[in-house]
């Protein structure tokens, strides 16, 4: 069984995907078209948390975002900001980044996409940095 937790941190990482797979373009987006966006079934509120976790720790940045009182996120010209896009390309060992592992997930590898999303919120909270210069 999933937790929430890890649901929340799956959707992260396909964010990030979509953002990686798209480059530096920009995109408008409003929670209710969570399926639009991804491409995928995804639930409205879970995605409409995750994009306001995204914006508030930095990994994406926006030209205007808004909020209903219904919990309905709106954001227009988001893209990966600088720190998302050193998240991405952080070495990991062995040749890898983040990015490299949704490259492989993408193409069908069955990696867990929540594991992604641990090591991008890990990176994003500097949890990462903080365990690696902690040796």
């Amino acid at each position: 069984m999933t937790s929430k937790l890890d649901e929340h941190m799956e959707l992260v990482a396909k964010v990030v995907a979509k953002f990686i797979s798209t480059g530096l373009l920009k995109h408008n987006i409003d929670s209710r078209g969570a399926d639009t966006f991804l491409g995928e079934p995804v639930d409205n509120d879970t995605f409409a948390a995750v994009l306001s976790w995204m914006l508030s720790e930095g990994l994406i940045h926006a030209g205007n975002v808004s909020r209903t009182i219904n919990g309905v996120v709106f954001v227009s010209q988001a893209q990966l900001s600088a720190k998302g896009l050193a998240i991405v390309r952080q070495p990991l060992g062995g040749g890898e980044t983040i990015e490299k592992r949704i490259e492989k997930a993408d193409a069908g590898d069955k990696k867990d996409w929540s594991s992604i999303g641990d090591l991008i919120g890990g990176f994003a909270g500097g949890i990462m940095k903080s365990l690696g210069s902690a040796g």
